[in-house]
């Protein structure tokens, strides 16, 4: 079995796709229509866990510039390191800053953003300080759980400019694809 071909890539402008080009078809997965993202500025909204290192490591290694927003009371310190080592900016922020966040993903001119890492969502209902941007948010949520959270704060973002991608939009090769997984069917 051959090794796969090197990964080339040509960016010339912030809106042109990234080019890949694949190894043998038994290598590769059957549909690569994940890898053609425009390359773009990403916000990476960081909660704790090993999570949102890979989704960092995962939208650099597609080209995308990054600029991490880190929970205060809940990213690990070591995403500093991380974020240094793949050329990210970094900011820490508290729990409950919705606004100041927004401030800093417009002002790295991030359009998309993702939200990685576990929050406990009970401390924002309860034992946070919210800016005015979040004390918004909660006082028109009709339900007090996390679905609710996220999509009041994905439709907050949506109408400053910044859409909210599926947490797992640059993880798709390290996802399990349909089909048998095992040798057993």
């Amino acid at each position: 079995s051959s090794s796969p071909q090197a990964i080339r890539r040509s960016i010339s402008s912030p809106d042109q796709m990234i080019d890949f080009a694949v190894g043998p078809t038994d290598f590769c997965p059957a549909d690569f229509s994940f890898l053609r993202l425009p390359v773009a500025r990403i916000g990476l909204i960081a909660g704790n866990g090993r999570f949102p290192f890979l989704a960092l490591q995962g939208a650099r290694s597609l080209g995308h510039d990054v600029t991490v927003v880190a929970v205060k009371e809940e990213a690990f310190p070591e995403m500093e390191g991380a974020a240094r080592g793949a050329g990210a900016d970094l900011h820490w922020v508290s729990l409950g800053h919705l606004g100041k966040c927004i401030k800093i993903l417009k002002g790295a001119g991030a359009r998309q953003a993702l939200m990685a890492g576990q929050v406990k969502h009970a401390k924002i209902f309860s034992g946070i300080v919210p800016d005015l941007t979040l004390l918004s948010v909660l006082t028109k949520l009709r339900a007090r759980n996390t679905d609710a959270l996220i999509s009041a704060v994905a439709d907050v973002l949506r109408a400053e400019g910044i859409e909210l991608l599926n947490s797992t939009a640059f993880l798709e090769p390290l996802l399990a694809r349909a089909g048998v997984l095992g040798r057993r069917e």
